[in-house]
């Protein structure tokens, strides 16, 4: 029944992006845009044809950024030099990232980007979008639908997320979101749980280790927290506390 549900699940998401992409991709304006882009990178109106294709026309771009940097790097190498010397970071550094988001490769992304940001697409776009820019291949776009779950690491530790845009489900969330708390199962990460009393039961440690007996204790926590606690009740919150914090209870 379970593998039923996820059948018509990822049906429905098939066709919801399918549609959206057969909408976009038959806008007059988007596909004017297209050409545009294809007459500006030297593609084929229609798209390349094969990998073989792909790489040649690669090749040509690659080609065309080391020239690029042959022509304007040694230039503005001397002026970054100079401006460094000066100390005028923030300036050198401007004229640093000017140089290289001129390069052809990195123009050519640029202009795929300005197309997600036009047509209001999700950043997940972004390599379908020029996928079909390349390939005129509306079908193998690649657009993710739903919800994705990211599991990434920082010095060691995981990070997992879940990214998400204007299209997504309530139903496309509940799904990621089982799919995210499954990827810490079987680590050495808890869900968090709100411990009741904290403050009070962190008090009566701190009673204790000052040598109050429970009695004493016991006065100061209902003066305090309002709450009458009887022998037994006091060992076990402070024996809580020592739990959750981790506190040798020997």
């Amino acid at each position: 029944m379970e593998i039923r549900t996820q059948d018509k699940y990822q049906k429905r998401q098939s066709e919801r992006i399918n549609q959206k992409i057969k909408v976009l991709t038959n806008r007059l304006d988007f596909q004017k845009d297209i050409h545009f882009l294809r007459n500006k990178w030297e593609i084929p109106t229609d798209g390349l044809k094969n990998d073989d294709d792909y790489e040649e026309w690669s090749t040509t771009l690659l080609e065309k950024t080391d020239e690029y940097y042959d022509k304007n790097w040694p230039k503005e190498k001397k002026e970054i030099i100079t401006l460094r010397e000066k100390g005028k970071y923030d300036e050198a550094n401007e004229i640093k990232n000017k140089i290289n988001k001129l390069t052809p490769i990195n123009e050519f992304g640029d202009d795929i980007w300005v197309m997600i940001i036009n047509y209001r697409l999700s950043p997940r776009w972004y390599e379908g979008i020029k996928r079909y820019t390349l390939y005129n291949d509306s079908k193998n776009m690649g657009i993710p639908a739903g919800a994705t779950v990211l599991n990434n690491w920082d010095h060691g530790i995981p990070i997992v997320s879940i990214q998400f845009d204007r299209d997504t489900t309530l139903e496309d969330l509940k799904r990621a979101w089982s799919w995210a708390r499954k990827m810490y199962k079987g680590g050495v990460f808890h869900k968090f749980q709100p411990i009741k009393k904290f403050d009070r039961d962190k008090r009566a440690y701190e009673l204790e280790k000052e040598g109050k007996d429970w009695e004493e204790i016991a006065g100061i926590i209902e003066k305090e927290f309002n709450d009458d606690l009887d022998y037994n009740e006091i060992n076990i919150a402070i024996n809580r506390y020592k739990k959750r914090l981790n506190i040798n209870q020997a």
